[in-house]
């Protein structure tokens, strides 16, 4: 009983994403991400009914820089950068608190490749064709300005973006990423985006 209602209610929300709000004549590919995003809407509620949601999925994945750069070659993603150290009581914040919102998660897991860096460690890392300790990526990567440091690169490993300090709060992050996520970075400043909303 369970499964057929989880298909009725998956079949009948994707057919409301498909068709509500445009039609087939004025279809643009503007409306098609919006499209997109309530088709896995619906894919999410179909797997949360059924039991087939893992549990995984509502935890953050923490890959290597290396690992990140693959994935996000790969995969069309950008990569988010979290740049801490141990001593650091913001950085905790950041993982603890912000880090484990559901929102965030999910726009994090869906668009962006994330990877915690500490930035006093002298293991090495390698991005794109040359190896340095963290803390010199760290360096190379940021105006060394604090903790922790939040850097967006794109899928080729280009820095696009750079964020100094914790968010306030989790809609500030998502703002972040939707500004990346998004493109908005390549035509206007994040100050410019933020007064735009």
């Amino acid at each position: 009983m369970r499964y057929r209602l989880a298909v009725a209610v998956y079949a009948t929300v994707t057919a409301f994403a498909l068709f509500a709000g445009c039609d087939t004549a004025s279809y643009k590919e503007a409306d098609k991400g919006e499209v997109d995003h309530k088709v896995r809407e619906a894919g999410k509620l179909f797997d949360r009914l059924t039991g087939r949601e893992k549990p995984d999925d509502r935890v953050l994945h923490w890959y290597s820089y290396e690992e990140a750069a693959a994935k996000a070659q790969s995969e069309g993603k950008y990569i988010m950068v979290d740049f801490y150290t141990t001593w650091c009581p913001r950085c905790k914040e950041f993982e603890q608190d912000t880090c484990s919102d559901p929102g965030v998660v999910e726009a994090l897991n869906e668009d962006f490749v994330a990877v915690k860096i500490d930035a006093e460690s002298a293991e090495k890392v390698v991005q794109g064709t040359r190896e340095m300790t963290k803390k010199e990526f760290y360096m190379q990567a940021t105006p060394g300005e604090g903790y922790p440091s939040i850097v967006f690169f794109d899928k080729g490993g280009k820095k696009v973006g750079y964020f100094a300090g914790r968010p306030r709060t989790c809609d500030v992050l998502i703002k972040w990423l939707d500004y990346i996520q998004e493109g908005k970075y390549k035509t206007m400043s994040y100050d410019e985006y933020g007064a735009s909303l």
